[in-house]
Order: C-alpha cells, then structure tokens, then sequence
C-alpha cells in the first residue's frame, strides 16, 4: 500500500478534479502490476495496474488507496474491470466520498466474490487526497495558510519591510509548497507592498494558479503578479461594483476577474469558495496579507496552517502583527491546532498543524470518507 500511495502522488496537480490514486496488483509475494492515475480524462490506476499484470491479476492481491469507482464519468467503471481481470482480493485505503461512488464500489466487488478489506493506511491515504475530500464534502477549496513571523510575532518591520525575513530554507520550503497547491493567493495590500510573483523558482514544480483579493481594483497592471509566467491562471477577485474601466483592462491581457459579492467592502469569502470549488479549484495556499489571513480564520475556512518563525525580534507598534479580531472571546473558544508538527528551516522554526475551527467541528484525525 506504501507503493500504491508513492505512485498515486506522481498525479499531483495532474488529476483535478479526480483525487490521486495509485494501484499495486501482487501475486505469490511478488509485484505483477502497478499504475497511477496520471491525468484528468486519462485511465484509472486500477485499469492499468491489472492491465500490465494480464493473466497473472487472476487469483492476486490489488492495493488501492481509493475505493475503485463504478461510475461512467470521462471513463469506464473501474470495478467491474477489476471483477473481469480475476482479482481475488481488494485493498481499499479508505472509501471515495464522491455521492456517485461512496462505498458502491467496494459493494460492486462484494456482490462478486471479491474479498474487500478497507482501512489499510487510512490515514496516510486521507492526507494525501486531503484537498479533494473537502471539495467533495465541504463543496469548498482545501485552504492552507502560510506565515512568516518574528519571533515577537511581527509579519514586517515598522517601515512595512518584511524580505529577508525568512532563511533561504524558508524560502524554499514556501516554493515547494507552491507547487503543491492548486493556486496562491495575496491580498491586494501584498501586491502593492512587495509586488511579489508568486511563482515557483527555488524548488521543482508547475506554477500555481495566481489570486488576488482586491475588491476595489486597485494594484498595478503592471504588477509582477499580473504578468503571465505560463498556463496558470491569473484571477482577480472584487466585489460587483469595481470600476468596469478597471476590469476591461484586466481582461484584455487574459486575467480572469470574479465579480462576487461582500460586506463592509471586503470580498465575502465563503461566497468566494464556493466560486473557486465550482471552477474546480481543490486546493489554495493564502500567503498574506494580515487582513486576508484575518477573514479566512474568522470565517473558520482554514484547513491547514504553517508559520514560520524566524529568530528575530521586531517590535513596533503592532500594526504587522497577526491575525487581527477573529471573534475568540476566551481560551476555550480558541482556533485549536491538531496534530502539531515542528521542524528546522535552516535558522527558522516550521510550526504546522490542522485547525480543530469549533468545538463543533470535526478534527481532520477523525475526518471519513
């Protein structure tokens, strides 16, 4: 299952919409068979694990870390196949939350003598798939939040300086995030303060799509982060009422803008996630800036956070600080982090972990599919 799990991976931004599926097919011991799901549209990795093992998949083991589908979508059903190539037994890491599959599957193979075990590395497997199991079942992006700070908590110096902030292990570490994700997105103050790319240079990867919140239409079109690098999107999001001039000119440079809906001039997030999971986006990593960070945490609408903590000591008057006022009256009402990791990026100190948003809420160690 580990095999099938490190092949799946090889599928990384490469099958959006469909989640990252590999598939090992042993017989007496010895692999036969394996395949990944490469791309959208392309075959499953079952299909191609059992096709490769030919004659020897009858009476041999498949190991899977997604329930095999028994839909028709871009492809064939994938479990009657695994039924006609003679497999014997299934493993299953965990069952596909899609309402078309969802355990049918799994019954699909049982109502054929096919010996189903479902659990192997669950976990393993919820992790990698994590951004497509909230699309499926929160119909919304999986939202990573990344932070550089001070070790007084300080995204900038007073003058509003913040590069040079992180190590170059840091910097490294946010590109490779990067190209993880399926877009990025700045708040319309990080563009006219660093004028960032937002591309990925310091590590290997496709370039994430590029979003910027500016709900008045007021970064440069000159922007480094409205240049286009590739075939990622660039996607600027305002509220309706952003000057037209404004958007025509976006617009005829191929930049995408979303017109949404808000409140108290800001672009009303939960109203956005729902347009990015529609345009099948799965995955945004929010980089910045404070007041961006601050919307998403009020809104409960954090999966995942990293911050970076660099061993220097800032001050100032607070205005870098963060998040600002998320609505936590007292510790118990508090963001709580789960499974809070802690590593070295050169001189800095990597904090992550899962928002545990609500007591009402479900920790992402307890997350089904």
């Amino acid at each position: 299952m580990r095999r099938a799990l490190k092949l799946a991976e090889r599928g990384r931004r490469k099958t959006s919409p469909n989640p990252m599926v590999g598939a090992v097919v042993v017989r007496n011991g010895k692999i036969v068979g394996e395949g990944w799901h490469s791309h959208a549209g392309g075959p499953h990795a079952e299909v191609i694990a059992v096709g490769k093992a030919g004659k020897l998949a009858r009476g041999a083991a498949l190991f899977i870390n997604l329930e095999p589908c028994c839909h028709y979508g871009r492809t064939p059903p994938c479990a009657p196949k695994i039924v006609d190539s003679g497999i014997r037994t299934v493993f299953a890491s965990i069952v596909d939350p899609d309402p078309r599959v969802n355990g049918r599957g799994l019954r699909f193979l049982r109502r054929h003598q096919t010996i189903v075990n479902v659990g192997l590395l669950a976990g393993d497997a919820r992790k990698l798939n994590e951004a497509y199991i909230t699309w499926i079942t929160k119909k919304r992006p999986f939202v990573a939040v990344k932070v550089s700070e001070s070790l007084d908590g300080r995204l900038a110096a007073s003058d509003g300086s913040s590069r040079g902030l992180g190590s170059s292990a840091e910097i490294k570490f946010v590109h490779a995030l990067r190209a993880k994700h399926d877009a990025v997105l700045v708040g319309v103050g990080t563009i006219l303060k660093d004028n960032p790319r937002l591309t990925v240079r310091c590590a290997k990867g496709p370039n994430p799509h590029r979003i910027i919140f500016d709900s008045r239409l007021r970064a440069p079109i000159s922007s480094e982060t409205l240049k286009r690098n590739g075939d990622e999107k660039i996607i600027v999001v305002c509220l309706r009422d952003a000057p037209e001039a404004r958007i025509r000119a976006l617009e005829s440079r191929g930049i995408e803008v979303w017109r949404l809906g808000g409140r108290d001039g800001r672009v009303n997030i939960r109203t956005f996630l729902s347009e990015a999971a529609r345009r099948s986006i799965q995955s945004i990593l929010v980089e910045g800036g404070s007041d961006v960070i601050t919307s998403f945490l009020k809104e409960r609408c954090v999966d995942r956070v990293y911050v970076a903590v660099a061993p220097k000591i800032l001050g100032g008057d607070g205005r870098f600080s963060w998040p600002k006022e998320i609505g936590v009256r007292n510790i118990r009402d508090a963001i709580q982090l789960e499974q809070v990791g802690a590593r070295k990026l050169g001189c800095d100190v990597l904090l992550e972990g899962y928002l545990f948003a609500d007591r009402g809420g479900i920790k992402h160690s307890q997350r089904r599919r």
